[in-house]
This record gives C-alpha cells, sequence and structure tokens, in this order.
C-alpha cells in the first residue's frame, strides 16, 4: 500500500513552493484566495500520490473531502476555539472563513487532477 513516486513528488513540491509563494507574496481577490484554493486540492493529491497506492480517483476524491471538511470547519468556526486563532501560520494554511467560492476551486482542482489523469493514462 505504501509506495514513492518520484514525479509526484517533485509536482508536490513545485505546487507546495508555488502555494507558499501565493501566500507570501500575493495579496489580491483572485489569485490567493481561489487559484490557491484550486492549486491546494491538486498539492494534496500528488502529495498522497507520492507514497499511497490507491486508484487515482480514490487518492482524488480523499483530497476533495480533506480540502471540504477543513472549509466546514471554517463554516463552524473551527479556528476560533483552537491555537489555530493565534497562530498565523495555520491561519493561512487552513484558511479562516467559509467561503462557497473555495469548495468551488477545491471541485475544480479534483476535475483537472481527474482529466489529467485520464489524459496520461490515455497517451501511455
Amino acid at each position: 500500500m505504501m509506495t514513492f513516486k518520484k514525479t509526484y513528488f517533485l509536482i508536490f513540491l513545485g505546487l507546495l513552493l508555488t502555494e507558499i509563494c501565493i501566500a507570501l507574496f500575493v495579496n489580491d481577490a483572485f489569485i490567493r484566495p481561489y487559484f490557491g484554493d484550486f492549486l491546494a486540492t491538486i498539492c494534496l493529491y500528488c502529495f498522497f500520490m507520492t507514497f499511497i497506492k490507491l486508484k487515482p480517483l480514490h487518492i482524488a476524491l480523499l483530497s476533495l473531502l480533506i480540502s471540504v471538511l477543513i472549509e466546514i470547519f471554517q463554516y463552524l468556526n473551527w479556528g476560533h476555539s483552537t491555537t489555530i486563532k493565534s497562530n498565523k501560520t495555520l491561519q493561512v494554511v487552513l484558511g479562516s472563513s467559509f467561503s462557497w467560492g473555495d469548495v468551488v476551486a477545491y471541485v475544480l482542482g479534483f476535475f483537472v487532477v481527474i482529466y489529467v489523469e485520464l489524459k496520461t493514462r490515455e497517451n501511455a
């Protein structure tokens, strides 16, 4: 069940660095709030694909589920009752407020992952 896929790991690192740059240097109304969330689901997917040997659809669904659960926790104000409120890094990573736009971005990331996986396997 455990594996190591170098290609997914390198993509994960690239996406992680992109996410860090967005968090540190971008403060706009689109890239940071929506494109960052879109990439977050893809980043999670690549991380899990690096180490877990499951069908891509299952890992894509897991990545989407985690993304949406974090958004649900934001809706429930979970961060206000924990140490997240006092930790700036966790606030940036986990977010601080619910948005349906974020959920849409996660779902779009999910569909891009599925599309790319299907095209990659089709061309292999």
